[in-house]
Formats: C-alpha cells, structure tokens, sequence
C-alpha cells in the first residue's frame, strides 16, 4: 500500500496491486466460504472480505484510466470496510442479546443493500453517462442498509441484555 500513496497512478502500483488482489483471492478461496450458504452471518464475512482482492484490483485499473481512484476506494471503504463492519456488528447485537445466531431476511437485506452500493459507485465511472444516477443510488444503498440496522437492532439493544450465568 505504500507504493500506491506514493505513485498512485504508476503502472508498477497497477501491476503489484494487482498481484495483491490475485493473492488475496487465493487465500480466499481457501477457506472454503461456498460452504457457509446455509448461513448467512458467515457467509457475509466471506463476502464483505471478498471485497479487499476486489479493492485492489480496483486500484490496479486506476493507472490504466479504467477507473478513478475514488471509485476505487470505494470497493475497499463500502465494500470491505462497511460490509465487515455491519457484519460484525449484526453478529456481536444478536450475540449480546441473547438473540439466535442467525441472520433473519431484515439482516440479510441490509448486507444486499451494502454490496450493492459497493458495486453500484465504481460502475458510475463505467456509465458516465448514468454518473449521477448511480453515484445517488450508491450513497442511498449505503443509508438504507444501515439505517435498517438501526430500525431492526436499536430495540433491541435498548432493551434487551443476554442472562449472565450466575
């Protein structure tokens, strides 16, 4: 990551971001994620890490004028970072509150919401003519899912505690 704060636009940051993104889904795919389908507190994990080999194959386009660098952090900050963050704050809520360990369709909307606003604000600079449209669409994907957070979990840990064992 430090060649690219440096030489954020080299081809040299492209190609090694892009070896980065390749490494990291190859370890990906070693931990076997396809096998958590049935659940989908783990699976969002897979998916929400997904996104740091997506992230840097999005700034190894940068160099290469295929994407804008913005659009490129988007992969790692929405996608990575906020989907990972959700994630583990959906699990730690239902976790801490005595709330079964499994993610209800509300939960699993708010995940679908996130990843696609994820995908939706690099595809902006794809579609320039529909920027504005899917840049929006983005920032409103990003709101609602959290948002959702708030409206299903917020109740609950305002009111709800798990019974400590005495």
């Amino acid at each position: 990551m430090t060649l690219w704060v440096v030489l954020p636009d080299h081809i040299v940051t492209g190609l090694v971001c892009l070896t980065a993104g390749a490494l990291h889904f190859v370890r990906l795919s070693r931990w076997g994620g396809w096998q958590t389908g049935a659940e989908r507190l783990v699976l969002v994990l897979h998916l929400a890490y997904a996104f740091v080999p997506l992230g840097f194959i999005a700034i190894a386009l940068v160099p290469f004028g295929w994407l804008d660098l913005a659009s490129a952090l988007h992969v790692f900050t929405v996608g990575a970072i906020g989907l990972m963050t959700l994630a583990i704050m959906s699990r730690a809520t239902r976790g801490h509150t005595g709330l079964p360990l499994t993610a209800p369709l509300s939960t699993a909307i708010s995940y679908a919401l996130l990843i696609s606003g994820a995908i939706l604000r690099p595809l902006a600079t794809a579609l320039p003519d529909h920027y504005l449209t899917l840049v929006s669409a983005s920032g409103i994907c990003w709101v609602l899912a959290f948002t959702l957070y708030i409206v299903e979990y917020a109740p609950v840990l305002l009111t709800r505690r798990k019974p400590r064992p005495e």
